[in-house]
């Protein structure tokens, strides 16, 4: 049987299912954002049930997204009390689920993911790229304008963390990387990131999956809103997405990186300057990438479907 662990809106994770479900293979999907999975645990005899079905009958799991304590399903009087108590039960189901999402990475032969990446650390993983030979952007995390990087043209900024969203009066507020403009700037101010902003000729995004890469170029560039940011996208102008191939010792360079990591999966962002460097920017475990099947007419729903089934 196979477990996959997602938000019932992810795409690539209904793909797999649809798949799963035409080829009459057993599976449990488990999602997050609906409802709390049943669990039960004996910590002495080393047993955990999921929805009663015990962890070790599991012979593929696919920890797609798996952010738990995100959501809290809780009666109406409990959801209404105050933020403390919220956070603590919050915290709770983050203890549970990262005690149970181990226990079946260890037990269970065919996992896709780590228990380890809910979020990847921007700065942490810059650094191991940066180790295995990676280019990468000059970086830093100040709290004063008078500390801004000095040696380039020109900078950005993005999120330490995950991007932020949030609604208010109906209307949808998100962060993006964006340009930065030092005048505009106060002198004190939260922790920030800025980068140097590099030039770019093309910009790639790239599926690594068990030492396989499936890459794609999008054409960022030749667009004022989606030079500095691809997911700007301008409804008025179609962004250019196409098959493209990495370089041999990029893909060395990634097979080390991810080997560091303890990952077999993964998307990678880089940007190609002019001088055909390639320039590395992020890794997201969990990110989405069901773009790259569709204008790389790559088949890698299917490769996940035949490494999670293979122990059947």
């Amino acid at each position: 049987m196979i477990l996959i662990i997602t938000e019932s809106v992810d795409i690539p994770s209904q793909r797999v299912i649809a798949f799963l479900r035409k080829s009459a293979i057993a599976f449990r999907a488990v999602f997050i954002d609906k409802e709390d999975a049943n669990i039960e645990i004996n910590v002495d005899g080393d047993k955990i049930l999921i929805d009663d079905i015990n962890i070790e009958s599991f012979t593929g799991v696919w920890l797609r997204r798996f952010n738990f304590h995100s959501y809290l399903f809780l009666d109406k009087e409990i959801d209404t009390a105050n933020r403390q108590l919220l956070e603590y039960l919050s915290n709770e189901k983050k203890q549970l689920f990262e005690y149970v999402l181990n226990r079946i990475y260890a037990k269970v032969k065919n996992v896709i993911g780590h228990p380890d990446y809910i979020e990847m650390n921007k700065l942490q993983t810059l650094q191991e790229a940066k180790n295995v030979g990676f280019i990468i952007p000059q970086t830093q995390v100040i709290v004063e304008k008078k500390k801004l990087i000095s040696n380039v043209s020109s900078l950005i900024s993005k999120p330490i963390g995950e991007c932020f969203s949030c609604s208010i009066q109906d209307t949808m507020f998100y962060t993006l990387t964006e340009k930065v403009n030092p005048v505009e700037l106060n002198e004190k101010f939260f922790y920030s990131l800025f980068q140097e902003n590099i030039p770019k000729k093309i910009e790639s995004k790239v599926v690594y999956f068990n030492k396989k890469t499936y890459s794609v170029a999008f054409l960022s560039q030749m667009n004022e809103k989606t030079q500095i940011d691809s997911r700007n996208y301008d409804f008025n102008q179609e962004l250019k997405i196409v098959p493209f191939e990495i370089p041999s010792d990029i893909k060395e360079r990634l097979d080390n990186l991810f080997s560091k990591l303890h990952l077999n999966f993964g998307i990678v962002d880089f940007i190609i300057t002019p001088n055909n460097d390639f320039v590395f920017l992020e890794l997201n475990p969990v990110g989405q990438f069901n773009d790259i099947v569709e204008y790389g007419n790559y088949d890698i729903y299917n490769e996940i479907v035949t490494f999670l089934i293979s122990n059947n």
